[in-house]
């Protein structure tokens, strides 16, 4: 037993280990991959939102299917945005986590140019995310009213499902569908955001491509 607790530490040491910075910032990146991911999914659902409520406006003949599929469309859209606030509230506590960590070892770096180098990625990464944290912030607020006023309507919808209930809310037709178009744009500037900060927050490099895989792709352009 005591040969293989041997063999294990001497197995660990000449393999390495992962420095405590290196784990913060993997779980920093999941966490922020994982938040990507949550905005991603509002959005396509917001886009289905969209057109289940599109649908109810202009459906003829039994409400009820899609009044039903409104309803479930926006029950998922909901959900989402609870997901996004406590996938923020996860992300940050890693996003703190890291750069105190990071900050912290600053310290131990004796050479002068080199601690003010890995001081100025610091902030560069500390900006980044601050601005990725910002739009995400601005997101949900803005996601809560249009989710709000739908709310609205399908909860009047359910006390009474009729032609005329359904014409009383189309006047919001053309603001809902607004808001949507732009909560959509904005969702553009998260994503940009979250591979900004994941390529610049990796322990990777970028391949260069092989001399056969560009010469296919250039083959591939002539044709």
């Amino acid at each position: 037993m005591r040969g293989l607790m041997v063999m294990s530490l001497v197995f660990a040491v000449a393999c390495g280990s992962t420095p405590q910075g290196q784990k913060d910032a993997d779980k920093l990146n999941t966490a922020v991959e994982k938040l990507g991911a949550t905005a991603d999914a509002a959005e396509s659902n917001l886009l289905i939102l969209k057109e289940k409520y599109i649908a109810l406006l202009d459906a003829s003949g039994d409400l009820k299917k899609p009044y039903q599929e409104f309803d479930a469309a926006l029950k998922t859209c909901e959900g989402l945005v609870n997901d996004m606030e406590k996938t923020l509230g996860s992300t940050n506590v890693a996003a703190a986590t890291y750069f105190e960590g990071y900050e912290a070892n600053l310290a131990k770096i004796e050479s002068e140019s080199v601690r003010e180098q890995a001081r100025g990625r610091l902030e560069d990464r500390r900006a980044a995310y601050k601005a990725f944290q910002g739009h995400v912030e601005a997101g949900i607020q803005n996601y809560k009213p249009l989710l709000s006023t739908l709310r609205d309507h399908a909860t009047a919808l359910g006390l009474e499902l009729t032609p005329a209930s359904v014409k009383t809310i189309a006047s919001d037709r053309e603001m809902v569908s607004k808001q949507a178009d732009e909560w959509m744009k904005r969702n553009e500037a998260i994503k940009a955001d979250v591979e900004g900060f994941l390529a610049s927050n990796r322990p990777e490099t970028e391949m260069a491509p092989e001399p056969k895989a560009e010469a296919d792709a250039a083959a591939e352009k002539k044709q």
